[in-house]
């Protein structure tokens, strides 16, 4: 072999080696949207993990999950004293959480098939995200107009969150208490974003707009 020749295996077998090591920690994912009014508790596994790890959504919400190694992941939801569903997950795609009453028990339902070679799976309801720039996790309470109760909601410290409406809705309510001093209460809409602060002039957790929507 030449020494031209030489150099340019060199370097075909360095673009490969580099082309892996940039792509061995790339991680794919799908999307869950929890369709009921309860907390649900679930669990996914990564195929290259081999083990199974829990989670929980809340009413309404709707989340992403990832998975790092194998062409699909998995995920499976349990029912009291009827087992467990489980089913494939694939890059792009979304799902939801329903309660089938055929079945009585809890299922998952395809939403959205990503078109191959789609990089991003499409929002599929409307939705807003709230984060919390604060050091403290807070608890607060969202509404739907035609809800007749609030729902029970957290966020982490500087945790960045996105909730879905339900079909055909755009807006909702949002409120949080400070203790001894009551809630503040305020619109969300569909697209905007917002932020939990501590107002150190009323002496009160509060809300703030970040962005405002079309």
């Amino acid at each position: 072999m030449t020494r031209q020749g030489l150099r340019q295996l060199l370097l075909a077998l360095a673009l490969s080696v580099f082309g892996f090591a940039s792509t061995a920690g790339w991680a794919q994912h799908y999307e869950i949207f929890n369709t009921s009014n309860t907390t649900l508790t679930f669990e996914t596994m990564d195929p290259g993990r081999g083990t199974w790890v829990s989670h929980s959504i809340y009413p309404h919400e709707s989340k992403r999950y990832r998975w790092r190694s194998g062409d699909r992941g998995r995920v499976r939801i349990a029912t009291r004293n009827h087992g467990y569903v489980e089913y494939d997950v694939y890059e792009g795609n979304q799902y939801k959480f329903v309660w089938d009453n055929n079945k009585s028990m809890w299922d998952m339902r395809t939403t959205r098939r990503a078109p191959v070679g789609a990089p991003e799976p499409a929002v599929a309801r409307a939705s807003w995200s709230l984060e919390n720039r604060t050091n403290e996790a807070l608890r607060f309470e969202t509404r739907e107009p035609r809800d007749n109760t609030w729902r029970n909601q957290s966020a982490f410290p500087h945790e960045n969150k996105r909730f879905s409406f339900s079909p055909g809705v755009t807006r909702g309510r949002i409120r949080i208490a400070t203790r001894e001093r009551g809630f503040v209460e305020y619109d969300v809409r569909a697209g905007w974003r917002y932020s939990i602060v501590w107002d150190k002039n009323k002496g009160v957790w509060d809300f703030r707009t970040t962005y405002r929507g079309e």
